[in-house]
């Protein structure tokens, strides 16, 4: 009977410290859901409030924009829409960098496969940022229309595509060109730009390849004379630029690519590229602004946003 007893003792004692295992396995299971749910929570809110601060940099760069216009009519890398903004928060930091996009090769200029001067003068760019002439010619394919023999490459893709010519929206459409590759890409996007066909050029902020690329009749030599040129007294005019242009290499004034309308120096178009962190979330966001309308208002009309971890 001792034995019994004792025996039921155990019995009920291994009962209660079963219970007790399970409770607290329950306690520990709910104790980490409701931690998951805070962490959650908190990123939630961490992304939220970067997010806040890019609309803020974005609403920035419209400002500065439109105070531009208060200015000379003129747009050039030594003014203020051109400086970079760094500010430094209380958990973290948001970055600013306004570029024209009027200075960079317009795309566009490629969504005719008959229009041969555009095609070269992309060939010539081409080269100037180590793109390969294959390269290049499969951008120009894709933004006209690829030929037959292209569109079964494209169909192998991870993702099918099915390009279909006359230009295109966005340059981010060409990372996946058969063939380009990221690096190619990236320097392309550098000295390019997708805008409406018939956009002038900024000769006041387009870049060494660019400028190189449109007038293969200006040597190395003339060409750094004419950005020294151009940095120490920006082209109040289109028909300023060609005067200086003639006085350092013969040109012919009645040429296509040299006619008055196809160039500015004020421009329209620009890239807002911003990043802003807070704890461990980071966002980057690239917005296209343009300024039209009878007052010149700018306005996005374009944005991509991507989102990253920052590191701890």
């Amino acid at each position: 009977m001792v034995r019994r007893a004792a025996s039921e003792r155990g019995f009920v004692l291994v009962n209660a410290l079963l219970i007790v295992a399970a409770m607290a396995a329950a306690a520990a299971l709910l104790l980490g859901r409701s931690q998951a749910a805070r962490v959650r929570l908190d990123l939630a809110q961490e992304a939220t409030q970067v997010q806040l601060y890019l609309d803020g940099a974005e609403a920035l760069a419209l400002t500065v924009l439109n105070r531009d216009l208060r200015g000379p009519a003129l747009d050039h890398p030594e003014e203020s829409w051109a400086r970079p903004h760094d500010v430094t928060l209380d958990r973290g930091r948001v970055a600013l960098r306004l570029s024209d996009l009027q200075g960079r090769f317009n795309l566009n200029t490629l969504r005719s496969a008959t229009d041969l001067a555009a095609l070269n003068r992309f060939l010539r760019l081409a080269d100037r940022i180590a793109l390969s002439e294959p390269q290049a010619r499969a951008i120009a394919a894709h933004i006209a229309g690829p030929p037959p023999e292209l569109l079964g490459r494209y169909a192998r893709l991870p993702v099918p595509m099915y390009p279909t010519g006359s230009g295109i929206a966005a340059i981010g459409e060409l990372r996946h060109v058969p063939g380009l590759g990221s690096a190619a890409f990236e320097r392309l996007q550098q000295v390019a730009a997708v805008l409406p066909d018939g956009a002038p050029l900024n000769i006041n902020t387009a870049p060494e390849p660019v400028l190189a690329a449109w007038l293969p009749e200006l040597g190395a030599t003339a060409r750094t004379k004419l950005l020294a040129q151009r940095r120490d007294a920006p082209f109040e005019t289109p028909e300023a630029f060609l005067d200086a242009l003639e006085r350092l290499v013969p040109i012919d004034r009645e040429a296509p690519h040299l006619q008055p309308q196809g160039f500015t120096v004020e421009s329209d178009w620009f890239l807002v590229e911003s990043a802003a962190s807070l704890a461990t979330s980071r966002q980057a966001r690239h917005s296209v602004i343009r300024r039209g309308g009878a007052r010149r208002l700018a306005r996005v009309v374009y944005r991509q946003a991507t989102q990253e971890r920052a590191e701890p």
